[in-house]
C-alpha cells in the first residue's frame, strides 16, 4: 500500500480517480460529438422526397407532376417541363436556392469530425499537458460558436425552404398552369421535413456538447488537482535543491582553486628562499 507523502500528496487515490474520470468524460463526449455529426450529415445528405401535384382537367384524366427534392436544395434548378391539359407542354417553376445554408451546416459536421477524430488519436498521451488542453479548449470553443451560428442559419433557411414549398406559393408561381377557369392544381403529396427539423435540433445539441467539453477542460487547466499542484511543488523543491547543490559545488571549486593557488605561491616562496640561502653560503 502506497503511503501518502505529506508534502506532495501525489499518491492520493481520490485525486487520481478524479483526473481519470475527467479524462474519460471528455473522451466520451468527443465520441458522442462525432456520432452526432455523422447523424447530422446522414440526415441532410441523404434527404430525398417527392413533391407531387395533381393537375385536374375537364373531361380528361388527372395529370400527376412529380418533383424530387434533395440535397443541396437548389429549388430553382428543379424547374422542368410537364404535360398539362389538352396534351400541351408547360414549364413548372420552383424558386430560390438553399444550398449555402445546407452546405455550411454539412461543412461544419465534416470539420468537426476531422478535428475531433484527430484529438482522439492523441487524447491519452497529450490530455494531461496544459498546452494541449488550452489549445483543445480554444478549438472546441470556436467550433461550438460556429455550430450555434450555422444551426441558426440552417434553421432560418429551412423555415424559408418550407415556405417556398407551400402549395399556395407553388400555385402562385405556376398560375399559368393552375388557372381557376379550367386547369386546377391540387397538392397530392407534400414534403416531410421531420428529418431536416431533427438535423437542426442535433446541430444545437452538438454546440452544447462542445461547450460542455470546454467547461470540463477549463476545470482541469484553471483548477488543477492536488496531484498536479503537489507535483509542481515537488518539482520546484527539486529545482531549488539542485540550485543549492550547484552553488555548493561552485563554492567547493572556488575554494579548491584558492587553496591550490595559495599552495603554489607558498611553494614558489620556499623555492626562492632556498635559492637565496644557497647563494649566500657560496
Amino acid at each position: 500500500m502506497e503511503a501518502e507523502n505529506p508534502q506532495t500528496g501525489a499518491c492520493d487515490p481520490k485525486n487520481k480517480k478524479t483526473e481519470m474520470a475527467k479524462k474519460q468524460l471528455v473522451f466520451t463526449l468527443k465520441l458522442i460529438k462525432i456520432a452526432l455529426c455523422i447523424i447530422v450529415m446522414a440526415l441532410v445528405l441523404n434527404f430525398s422526397d417527392d413533391y407531387k401535384i395533381n393537375i385536374k382537367c375537364q373531361n380528361e384524366n388527372d395529370i400527376e407532376v412529380h418533383t424530387q427534392i434533395e440535397f443541396p436544395f437548389r429549388l430553382h434548378e428543379l424547374s422542368h417541363e410537364t404535360t398539362v391539359c389538352n396534351n400541351s407542354v408547360e414549364q413548372i417553376y420552383f424558386e430560390n436556392n438553399f444550398s449555402v445554408e445546407s452546405g455550411v451546416f454539412v461543412g461544419m459536421a465534416v470539420i468537426s469530425i476531422v478535428y475531433v477524430f484527430f484529438t482522439l488519436l492523441v487524447h491519452w498521451k497529450k490530455h494531461g499537458k496544459p498546452v494541449y488542453l488550452i489549445i483543445d479548449a480554444l478549438y472546441h470553443g470556436v467550433l461550438s460558436a460556429l455550430w450555434l451560428n450555422s444551426s441558426f442559419v440552417w434553421a432560418v433557411g429551412l423555415e424559408h425552404f418550407m415556405g417556398e414549398l407551400e402549395f399556395d406559393n407553388i400555385k402562385h408561381i405556376n398560375r399559368h398552369i393552375c388557372q381557376e377557369d379550367g386547369e386546377l392544381c391540387a397538392l397530392h403529396k407534400n414534403i416531410d421535413f421531420l428529418l431536416l427539423d431533427l438535423s437542426v435540433v442535433l446541430g444545437f445539441v452538438i454546440a452544447l456538447v462542445g461547450i460542455l467539453i470546454v467547461v470540463i477542460i477549463c476545470t482541469q487547466v484553471c483548477i488543477p488537482s492536488e496531484v498536479d499542484s503537489s507535483k509542481w511543488t515537488h518539482d520546484q523543491q527539486d529545482l531549488y535543491k539542485n540550485k543549492n547543490i550547484l552553488g555548493d559545488v561552485k563554492l567547493i571549486a572556488e575554494s579548491d582553486a584558492s587553496s591550490t593557488s595559495s599552495a603554489k605561491q607558498s611553494i614558489e616562496g620556499s623555492d626562492n628562499t632556498s635559492t637565496s640561502s644557497v647563494q649566500e653560503s657560496c
